[in-house]
């Protein structure tokens, strides 16, 4: 299977979207922006899914 691209990054990178993620209060959002993060820092599916404690088809998803 091949490492996940992200095609829409809107302007954003890994450092600032750190930076969000400690700005927000709504839990499942965090973990979203988390699981982008990891993948845009060149982690798969399966080590981001595994890091944030989801299955890898919902890394996929988001």
């Amino acid at each position: 299977m091949e490492k996940l691209i992200v095609t829409r990054a809107h302007g954003f990178i890994p450092e600032r979207l750190c930076i969000e993620e400690r700005k927000m209060q709504d839990r499942l959002f965090k973990q979203r922006l988390m699981a982008v993060r990891l993948v845009m820092e060149g982690y798969s599916a399966t080590e981001a899914g595994n890091i944030l404690e989801i299955c890898r088809q919902s890394v996929s998803t988001f």
